[in-house]
Parts: structure tokens; C-alpha cells; sequence
């Protein structure tokens, strides 16, 4: 008969990382392009906010860059502290994309900043079943969940996931250092 070891996890406190947003990526230049760039480099002043607007507002791009658009914008929004508005534009976006995961996971994001974590879970467990450009900062966004519950086998699993799929990302690397795994 198989002898398997049980594996215990202790951790410490709580991740003191923040989540992390998951941009798309709008292809071409001009407005859908500069608010990518302005979510992508965490710019969140009222120009990052109007050059996400008059992209939206254009009428220039076709109905996935929209989205993509409107899941920009909300990373800019959320980074301001406009976390209603942040989610306003990410339904937006799944209004228009249904299947859009980077729209569920920066909503996932934005409830694991209002400390709504069963909405954040159900969020970031969809997305991670969908398509997603960084599926990594899913994975570390649902670890935070996990370590919210208590759930640290699941954490760690989760930011080894993270930890995997991106590997030169320090932050899901440096959560790992908390966990010490002790097996019986």
C-alpha cells in the first residue's frame, strides 16, 4: 500500500503586496494605444484619465479595442481611487466582450481592494477560465484571496503559479519566502 505524506503549509501574515492589474494591449497608434500606455505604466492624472476618454469617445476603434479600451480605463480609474468608476468601465468592456478575462480579473482586482474577497474569488476564477494576456498576476490576485481565507495550501499554489508563468515577476517570488512547506 502507497504511504503518500501530507504536506502542511504555514504562513505568515497576510500578502503585503498589493494586487496587480492586467492591461491589454491596443494595436496601432493613436488614442486606444496611448491609454494602454497610460494603464500600462501606471499613470493615473487627469490626462492619463482624458486620453481614455476621447479614445472611447473617438468612435475610431472597432469593438475590441473598445473593450479593451474601457479595461484600460479602468485601470487608470482604479489606480486614481475611482474604484465604481474602475468597475463601471470594466462592465462596459464585458458588455461588449463577454468573454473579455482581463475585464473579470481587474474587477476581481478592484473587489480584493474593497475587501469584498468572495466577489474577488468568483471574479478571478473566471478569468483564469477564459483567455488572459498575464494569467500570472491572476494567479497572485487569487493567492491574496486564498491567504484572506486562511486557505495557505491554495495560496501557495497559487503564487507558484504565478511565480512559474512569469518568472523574472519579484513579487510572487518574494511572497514564497513567507511560506515554509513542512511535510509528515
Amino acid at each position: 500500500m502507497m504511504n503518500f505524506k501530507k504536506t502542511v503549509l504555514i504562513v505568515g501574515a497576510l500578502a503585503v503586496a498589493g494586487p496587480s492589474y492586467a492591461n491589454i494591449m491596443v494595436i496601432g497608434e493613436g488614442l486606444g494605444e496611448a491609454c494602454f500606455n497610460q494603464a500600462k505604466y501606471g499613470n493615473s492624472d487627469r490626462n492619463a484619465l482624458s486620453i481614455c476618454d476621447k479614445a472611447i469617445e473617438n468612435g475610431m476603434l472597432n469593438k475590441k479595442d473598445i473593450a479593451a479600451t474601457y479595461v484600460n480605463r479602468g485601470i487608470v480609474r482604479s489606480s486614481r481611487g475611482d474604484l465604481e468608476g474602475a468597475v463601471e468601465d470594466y462592465n462596459n468592456a464585458l458588455r461588449i466582450n463577454p468573454t473579455l478575462g482581463e475585464a473579470f480579473a481587474n474587477r476581481g482586482t478592484v473587489y480584493i481592494r474593497k475587501e469584498q474577497y468572495t466577489m474577488a474569488l468568483d471574479e478571478l476564477d473566471r478569468a483564469l477560465s477564459l483567455d488572459l494576456e498575464q494569467p500570472a498576476m491572476v494567479y497572485f490576485n487569487r493567492a491574496i484571496v486564498y491567504e484572506h481565507f486562511g486557505d495557505s495550501t491554495k495560496a501557495y499554489n497559487d503564487y507558484k503559479m504565478a511565480s512559474e508563468l512569469r518568472p523574472t515577476w519579484d513579487s510572487p517570488q518574494i511572497e514564497l519566502t513567507r511560506f515554509t512547506v513542512i511535510s509528515d
